[in-house]
């Protein structure tokens, strides 16, 4: 039997846009995945989360160098299986990019 799935609420800013799901395990020495906030190099804004909700014992935490909707694409999901992200989330990565592109 697999280990439950991590649930992962995602925010822009301080508002909930959806959840992503992964499957527990050891990372980088990490009895589990660690939450990240994402810092825009550009205006120095810690402007979205990813918070490991469940199970949210031994939180650890990873700032990752992203930019902003403001200051580039503001996307949280590279790399990111999208089976695994709730339609909330996916909506919102899809408002970020044609906010970017908005000729696409």
């Amino acid at each position: 039997m697999s280990e439950p799935l991590a649930i992962y609420t995602c925010f822009d800013g301080t508002v909930p846009v959806g959840e992503i799901q992964h499957e527990r395990g050891v990372w980088k020495g990490i009895n589990h995945l660690p939450s990240w906030a994402f810092f825009c190099p550009r205006c120095g804004e810690i402007w979205g989360r990813v918070v490991r909700t469940s199970p949210a014992e031994n939180q650890h935490w990873l700032v990752m160098q992203r930019p902003c909707v403001a200051h580039g694409d503001g996307q949280m999901l590279v790399g990111q299986d999208l089976n695994r992200c709730s339609q909330a989330l996916l909506q919102r990565e899809l408002l970020a990019i044609l906010e970017r592109y908005p000729n696409v």
